[in-house]
C-alpha cells in the first residue's frame, strides 16, 4: 500500500448531497491538504494548469458491496 500524500476536504458532509452535475452547485468548494512530507518543489509549475486529476483511495469504506444504486 502506498503512503497518502494528502487529504481532500469539501463542503459536502456526506456522499448523498453531492450533485452528479457540478454546474448545479456553482458555490461548491474542496481543498487538498498535502501531507507534511510532500516537498513544496513537487508543486513547481502547478499554476500553469487549469485542472488537476486527483486519484483517490477510499480508505474508510466499511461496506464492500460492489454494486451501485441509482438515485
Amino acid at each position: 500500500m502506498s503512503e497518502a500524500i494528502g487529504t481532500i476536504r469539501s463542503c459536502w458532509p456526506d456522499r448523498w448531497g453531492i450533485p452528479r452535475q457540478p454546474g448545479l452547485a456553482p458555490h461548491a468548494w474542496a481543498e487538498l491538504h498535502l501531507a507534511p512530507h510532500v516537498p513544496l518543489d513537487a508543486l513547481r509549475g502547478i499554476e500553469g494548469y487549469s485542472h488537476l486529476w486527483l486519484i483517490t483511495r477510499f480508505h474508510a469504506v466499511s461496506n464492500t458491496r460492489w454494486t451501485g444504486r441509482p438515485p
